[in-house]
């Protein structure tokens, strides 16, 4: 049986850690995300990136590759530990602002045995939780898988997967960017796409992200954007937001205009 339809949050890795500082979080923009989540008080699912507390290790022991040697197990647990510690700051202060959060290791609810289609999902504890009113914190993991051992699943990946089994309103990604940029030809510059049908995405040229790409294991904004390609399928919009600015994020939340870029789902095309 599906829960009643209701919103995905991701907090970028980039918007809430320092990612070229190890395992350096952003506190005063944390709380003040969570802050509006609290206020806007609706049923919602939370999955947030590793940033500095996962990428520059993952890096490091070549995790995104899959398993080469035993050298890399340390280095596996290091990120475990990281993140599980990002998880449960997250937690925390969502807590403190009122909600009642509860974390969740992706890589118990998932297992990667078919490599050619979705990973096995038990979804049964998230959806018992979400029955509870209780607000489900999620993240990007290692999955363990039949094939390579072990492989890296991003918080876009992972958001990807849920969207396909529960009903989704919206995926909001809040970011430390104003929206999907994209080449002016008539001006020669750059300028935010405000909306966009998803049908419409393959064929925007997106500006130059590269010089201000840390470190991410993860995929760029190209991969990020073919992920969004393949989560519109399945939702009514998907939402780019810059989470510095958190009234931004309260009018998102409460669907009135603000500056973002708005992508038009499948379901929103069949209402």
């Amino acid at each position: 049986m599906k829960q009643n339809m209701f919103d995905i949050i991701k907090l970028g890795g980039s918007i809430i850690t320092d990612k070229q500082e190890y395992k350096k979080l952003k506190t005063e923009i944390l709380r003040d995300i969570c802050s509006v989540i609290a206020a806007w008080n609706k049923n919602v699912i939370i999955v947030h990136g590793a940033g500095s507390f996962g990428h520059i290790l993952a890096k490091k022991h070549s995790i995104v590759s899959g398993y080469t040697d035993s050298t890399q197990l340390v280095g596996l647990t290091n990120i475990r530990i990281d993140v599980n510690e990002l998880s449960q700051s997250i937690v925390k202060t969502l807590k403190e602002q009122g909600i009642p959060a509860i974390g969740f290791q992706t890589s118990a609810l998932f297992f990667d045995e078919r490599e050619e289609t979705n990973p096995s999902f038990f979804k049964e504890p998230l959806k018992k939780a979400l029955t509870l009113g209780l607000i489900p914190v999620l993240s990007g993991d290692i999955l363990f898988t039949n094939k390579k051992d072990f492989t890296i699943h991003s918080g876009d990946s992972l958001i990807n997967l849920l969207v396909q089994e529960f009903d989704v309103d919206r995926v909001i990604f809040i970011t430390d960017v104003d929206g999907l940029m994209v080449k002016d030809s008539k001006l020669d510059g750059v300028e935010r796409l405000s909306s966009i049908p998803l049908d419409k995405l393959s064929q925007i040229e997106l500006a130059d992200y590269s010089k201000r790409d840390l470190v991410d294991v993860t995929g760029t904004m190209k991969g990020k954007v073919e992920t969004i390609s393949s989560i519109g399928q399945f939702v009514n919009q998907v939402i780019i937001v810059n989470g510095n600015d958190s009234e931004r994020i309260s009018k998102v939340l409460r669907k009135e205009p603000t500056i973002c870029t708005i992508v038009e789902g499948k379901k929103s095309t069949k209402r």
